[in-house]
């Protein structure tokens, strides 16, 4: 199957062969030559367009990118800032009293007979 850069090629080349060849059907060179060089002039026009709207629709996708690469920077500060906040609690946690070891890794709370009676 043809992919359009070999159709845009294939036509071009069809194009231009026509012009030429319309030299031999009686056509002036004059005439020729102005069409070979208005279709050119046409034709970087429309590859300016083509390239213009191109950059435009990448350069949607770069601020589109920018923008959710922003907000998961935001939403990792923010997750950062919440685990240090959860490990200055456990960090409290461990130097109170009534929390200690009971040898195998994990930790128990003693109860005070205060709080275990409300």
């Amino acid at each position: 199957m043809l992919n359009r850069t070999r159709v845009f090629l294939l036509v071009h080349v069809l194009i231009l062969a026509l012009l030429f060849s319309m030299k031999f059907l009686g056509m002036a060179t004059d005439i020729i030559l102005i069409s070979v060089i208005t279709l050119i002039a046409m034709e970087s026009i429309y590859m300016a367009v083509f390239t213009k709207e191109a950059t435009g629709k990448a350069c949607q996708g770069v601020k589109e990118m920018s923008s959710e690469t922003i907000k998961l920077q935001r939403a990792l500060l923010y997750t950062g800032h919440q685990i240090k906040n959860i490990q200055g609690d456990l960090d409290i946690l461990k130097k109170r009293v009534d929390f200690r070891s009971n040898g195998n890794g994990h930790h128990k709370i003693i109860h005070h007979p205060i709080i275990s009676q409300v």
